[in-house]
């Protein structure tokens, strides 16, 4: 069962009956919570419960969401069912993925979903290290500024990791970052590539999408 909020004020009070309406009803195993606006007693209340429900898909994305609120949902996701976790076009940067790639290893999350925040090179370099000990199997990273630094991790991530579809499109990404991806490719278990406008080359703004 699907439960969907767009474009309201979450506050602690929501928060409350929110939580024991989708722990009374067990049968809720996605929640959208897209385009609203979190207070941060909602996010504080949301992280302390979220790991006593039965949600498995959890899209958090255009809220606005920065590293303060990210830290306390972290702990809260690594103890929760939540295997798919979309929080896509927020404020997000070094030290809140630094603290949900602490999580990862812990965490059910397969699926992640990161596009356009602000987590540039060295929390891109956090990530990767967590990625080899998780079970994440889809990595979306558009729009992140990754640059050279957090795509040489990410391919040194790859052969001992378990993704299977990566998306870097909008990275600055150009041909030394692409040879190290390319050089971890035959190890890794990449199935799907996306490396949309970047700095390939003089075709570098039509979509390079890799299937094997």
């Amino acid at each position: 069962m699907l439960f969907r909020s767009f474009r309201s004020t979450l506050n602690e009070s929501v928060a409350t009956e929110l939580a024991k309406a989708i722990q009374a009803n067990t049968s809720i195993t996605k929640l959208v919570l897209i385009g609203n606006t979190m207070t941060a007693d909602f996010i504080k209340l949301f992280a302390k419960v979220i790991s006593h429900i039965e949600i498995t898909e959890l899209k958090l994305g255009n809220n606005s969401l920065g590293d303060k609120e990210l830290k306390n949902l972290a702990i809260g996701i690594s103890k929760s069912k939540v295997s798919t976790l979309d929080i896509g076009n927020n404020l997000i940067g070094y030290e809140g993925i630094a603290a949900l790639a602490d999580g990862l290893p812990k965490s059910n999350i397969t699926a992640l979903f990161l596009e356009h925040n602000r987590i540039g090179p060295e929390g891109t370099k956090a990530l990767a290290a967590a990625i080899p000990n998780s079970n994440i199997t889809y990595l979306q990273l558009d729009g992140n500024d990754v640059s050279t630094e957090g795509a040489k991790a990410l391919a040194n991530a790859l052969p001992t990791s378990n993704i299977a579809d990566l998306t870097l499109d909008l990275n600055d990404i150009g041909p030394e970052e692409i040879k190290a991806l390319a050089d971890a490719l035959p190890y890794s278990r990449i199935t799907e590539l996306s490396l949309a406008i970047n700095k390939i080359g003089p075709k570098d703004r039509k979509s390079t999408r890799l299937n094997s």
